[in-house]
């Protein structure tokens, strides 16, 4: 898969919650043009996010939150690990692809991509009754679709 461009409907507006995580203030469209369609995450108000995948140790290579389209790029990662969004390899293929896209080195994406890897695999996995509260609050806030070519 190729990715052609990315786009945010407008500028992602957070809001701190606590720790690394932040809440979506405005509702935000995140569309992945590929060369083999169009992927799109309609994300309501309200959800919540914690950065670019990683602890804190992952600040140095890529910041948490950075800038505007490092943000939805991390915002949309998060809402693909949700059930009936797309695979957990998909997702973090759209994730890489789109910090290249953005002019990320290939060693800081080659770090991500083997961060996420190592975590997102398993937690598709998770039975989601027994998830944390606050995921459990996100359910019904994204609506993914695809569009073919």
């Amino acid at each position: 898969m190729k990715l052609i461009k990315f786009e945010m409907s407008h500028r992602i507006e957070m809001a701190p919650v606590s720790g690394r995580f932040v809440e979506l203030v405005a509702p935000v469209c995140l569309s992945y043009h590929t060369n083999e369609g169009v992927h799109r995450f309609d994300i309501d108000k309200g959800f919540m996010w914690d950065g670019r995948s990683g602890g804190p140790a992952g600040d140095l290579i890529l910041p948490n939150h950075g800038t505007q389209e490092q943000s939805a790029l991390a915002l949309g990662h998060d809402a693909g690990g949700y059930p009936d969004t797309v695979s957990a390899d998909l997702d973090n293929d759209l994730y890489c692809k789109g910090l290249e896209g953005i002019g990320t080195g290939d060693r800081v994406i080659y770090a991500v991509r083997v961060a996420i890897e190592i975590t997102s695999h398993e937690w598709k996995a998770y039975d989601w009754s027994e998830v944390d509260e606050q995921y459990q609050l996100n359910r019904g806030k994204i609506k993914y679709t695809w569009s073919a070519k």
